[in-house]
């Protein structure tokens, strides 16, 4: 447990047993942490019989996640929002409010309502009433871990199953170097204490498709590396997702097998989408690299070792730099 979170975890806990009618979100397009977190928290609030709702303004889950308990609780429209009136709001591993989604749901709340604001990026401004930033954890699971700890909880497997997968999709099954000795103790108590290890790998480090091994293929057969900042790019276009009846999530395993290549200091891989957008996806490895500051040239987030973002734009190539974008928004 960090010392100097001690206050914050006791100004947390004052609110949640003062509140009635709680609220709690992730950002859009969420990843492991982002539900693993969230549904952790809301099981633990409804052991507290506190009236409590779950929301992430995204139609398009990620289903690889829909093991996790009360997945199908996930409001994903504002609309069912609308005549709900919360004094608390908990907003989770979301590095930017406005990826929150909650700027209208917030115009029909009172001045009275709360925001608590819990989280790991670098990018995060502090925008919550209490802000429980930790930079030094590998994921919102683990500060959730903690706090929990400090709370007293008791860790059941639903409760260790969701903040496990948290942490195992963040540090890339501990691969990735934001995982410390705190991370792998917080893990293995979690394991202890009946996280379902094997229901996660299950759903979410499957075995690639044949479809999804052609994908990536094609995506390797595009690589260009940036010879000065070490930055490997590379595209695929609407037209390849239907020639293989594929989606972004053949995509999974692509960005970190371009991390190991010698030479890769990161690594961007360049989706069309349906809607004339694009979508980035930045990872690296390294220390000496930081994506982030990337995504944030497009108006994305996430932090130094995994990033991304959403433009308008086309996707051109360049002798240069590989492939870029030329905006046209």
């Amino acid at each position: 447990m960090q010392n100097q979170n001690l206050k914050i975890y006791n100004q947390i806990e004052s609110v949640l047993n003062t509140s009635k009618n709680i609220l709690i979100v992730s950002h859009i397009r969420p990843d492991g942490d982002a539900l693993g977190s969230l549904l952790g928290f809301y099981y633990y609030l409804k052991n507290q019989n506190k009236n409590t709702e779950i929301f992430i303004n995204d139609k398009n889950l990620p289903q690889d996640f829909n093991f996790l308990y009360f997945f199908n609780k996930i409001k994903t429209s504002e609309r069912e929002l609308f005549n709900k009136n919360f004094d608390l709001i908990i907003i989770l591993d979301c590095g930017d409010f406005k990826r929150s989604g909650l700027e209208n749901i917030l115009k029909n709340n009172s001045n009275k309502l709360k925001i608590i604001n819990i989280d790991h990026h670098f990018s995060n401004n502090n925008f919550g009433d209490i802000n429980l930033i930790d930079l030094n954890t590998s994921s919102t699971a683990e500060i959730l871990f903690e706090f929990f700890k400090y709370l007293n909880v008791k860790f059941d497997s639903t409760l260790s199953t969701c903040l496990l997968t948290g942490l195992i999709t963040d540090t890339n099954f501990f691969h990735n170097a934001n995982t410390s000795h705190q991370t792998l103790s917080a893990s293995s108590e979690l394991v202890k204490n009946n996280a379902q290890m094997n229901l996660i790998l299950k759903n979410i480090y499957k075995n690639p498709s044949i479809k999804s091994l052609k994908l990536c293929g094609l995506a390797l057969s595009r690589l260009k590396i940036n010879s000065e900042n070490g930055l490997a790019t590379t595209v695929i276009f609407q037209d390849d997702f239907e020639k293989f009846n594929a989606s972004n999530d053949d995509l999974v395993y692509l960005n970190n097998y371009l991390n190991t290549l010698d030479n890769v200091k990161g690594t961007l891989i360049l989706k069309e989408q349906e809607n004339g957008m694009i979508k980035g996806s930045l990872r690296t490895n390294r220390d000496d690299f930081d994506v982030e500051k990337i995504a944030k040239k497009y108006k994305g987030g996430g932090h130094k070792k995994a990033a991304g973002f959403i433009c308008s734009g086309k996707i051109i190539e360049d002798k240069k730099e590989g492939w870029r974008i030329y905006l046209t928004k």
